[in-house]
């Protein structure tokens, strides 16, 4: 099944948040972009959603109290498991209310990483896995 970017969709999502999350959410997107060129963007479960070579990669969310960066490939993030200790994080996602220089660094190696490591990942094989550990995050994060 061939999934079709739609920035337009994004960029009207964008458009409902408040300025400093949309900023927030605008420099991670950028990121993604500027990381992985070949990058499909669409809205998935009402949030923006990338995929990488066609397999669910990363989610961005603005929640009530915070922004989620989902990492749908969710083993991969073990490898920060250190440096994300001093971040608000579950299994698959890092949450956080504003960027800072430190934790915009770490999203990029992030992003870096997972991206170049994709194919490594249990869900790279069946990314149905991953889109439905997604789905259960979300769902507690809105709690």
């Amino acid at each position: 099944m061939e999934h079709k970017s739609d920035p337009i969709a994004v960029d009207a999502y964008l458009e409902t948040l408040r300025q400093d999350r949309r900023h927030a959410i605008e420099w991670i997107r950028e990121q993604i972009g500027s990381i992985w060129p070949g990058i499909q963007e669409r809205i998935s479960d009402r949030i923006p959603t990338y995929l990488l070579d066609g397999h669910p990669f990363l989610s961005i969310a603005d929640r009530k109290n915070y922004i989620a960066l989902y990492i749908v490939p969710h083993d991969l993030l073990n490898v920060f498991r250190t440096e994300l200790r001093q971040y608000d994080h579950g299994r698959s996602c890092i949450r956080f209310k504003k960027l800072d220089p430190p934790l915009m660094a770490l999203i990029e190696r992030i992003i870096r990483y997972t991206g170049s490591q994709l194919s490594t990942s249990r869900y790279f094989k069946d990314p149905a896995e991953g889109t439905a550990e997604l789905a259960g995050a979300e769902k507690q994060s809105d709690r």
